[in-house]
């Protein structure tokens, strides 16, 4: 069963009137809040750009060339390269980051815990088992844990402090926002989140913080919400020159036909609130290859229409759309394109 909070209204309306005349949030028959065109849009257009994510992680496989604050590639430690490129950690749970600016931005939010943490059997776990939501989970553990020591705004700045600090780029406070997201009522957790779950816990251990808000209960309330709102974030890497001419083709390959890992996860306030369909009216960009998003027209939008885009990959079959929906969303899909092949 998915749910959603009504108490995210009020920002997201007051921040969407501030920042887009092209869209509404409603509330329409069947779906609770849904995004509507609030004028005609040509196809091509930016509906809503330059949202950064309120989390967001590196794939677990991604890692050591990924920037830990904004999921830009950076190239592998052996490739020697101008610019900031550093690595800030231990050799077992190091973290790149792109710029100086990335890296201050993570230590005002989460990486002065994280750095106390040993998270190492966590990124093994999730590494071997194709897992990514315990590592965001346990970003946003660390988020708590530095807000909460930074009662005097002397350590670091809190995430609401970092949320105001910008006119120009929307992004949601994950220690507040994250609570009216949709989510999957989920009875009982399963094995493996509880394993994945004592694993993480060992890991804030380590920092010598209290960690008894970390329940298990509060860990399926985290994953429950990033399983039905976190987005892939697929970027572009960065080439090495002197590599061999094949590996450049099939890298480049690997990107075209979307086959290449994604750089990471990332959760975003407003994208949250598009809602599904298999034939698509708006499509996912990332434009600053990074974790800043974007979404574009994919067709002529008439005023009043409800804005979509896909959660899945959408060229498969109705019953492969259908199954794969129902896995990981929890619901069937009754877009147009579905009924239409329905009837056939």
């Amino acid at each position: 069963m998915i749910r959603r909070s009504a108490a995210i209204v009020a920002n997201l309306a007051q921040q969407l009137e501030a920042r887009s005349s092209s869209v509404m949030l409603v509330n329409l028959p069947n779906s609770s809040r849904s995004l509507i065109a609030a004028k005609d849009i040509e196809a091509g257009s930016v509906i809503h750009r330059d949202e950064q994510p309120m989390l967001c992680s590196p794939s677990p496989a991604a890692i050591d060339i990924t920037c830990a604050s904004c999921l830009r590639p950076v190239p592998p430690l052996s490739v020697a390269v101008p610019g900031n490129n550093k690595a800030v950690g231990e050799s077992n749970r190091q973290h790149r980051f792109c710029s100086i600016d990335c890296e201050q931005t993570a230590l005002d939010t989460w990486l002065q815990i994280d750095l106390l943490c040993d998270f190492s059997a966590l990124q093994t776990a999730c590494k071997d088992n194709a897992e990514k939501f315990p590592l965001m989970a346990a970003r946003l553990a660390c988020m708590a844990l530095q807000q909460h020591q930074d009662e005097n705004e002397i350590i670091s700045k809190s995430t609401e402090n970092l949320v105001s600090s910008s006119k120009k780029v929307m992004r949601g406070d994950p220690l507040k926002d994250l609570s009216s997201l949709c989510y999957a009522k989920i009875p009982q957790a399963p094995d493996d989140w509880s394993n994945m779950h004592a694993m993480l816990l060992q890991g804030l251990s380590t920092s010598g913080l209290s960690t008894s808000k970390f329940d298990l209960e509060w860990y399926c309330w985290v994953l429950s919400r990033l399983h039905l709102n976190v987005f892939r974030v697929d970027t572009v890497p960065p080439l090495d020159i002197q590599a061999d001419p094949a590996a450049l083709f099939k890298a480049a390959a690997a990107v075209v036909s979307g086959g290449g890992a994604p750089q990471g996860s990332a959760v975003y306030l407003l994208g949250s609130m598009f809602n599904h369909s298999c034939e698509p009216n708006v499509d996912v960009t990332f434009p600053n290859n990074n974790a800043e998003i974007a979404f574009v027209a994919a067709t002529d939008i008439a005023k009043n229409t409800e804005l979509c885009i896909s959660y899945i990959d959408a060229g498969g079959g109705r019953a492969a759309r259908q199954e794969q929906l129902r896995y990981a969303y929890g619901f069937l899909c009754n877009c147009p394109k579905c009924i239409e092949e329905k009837a056939m």
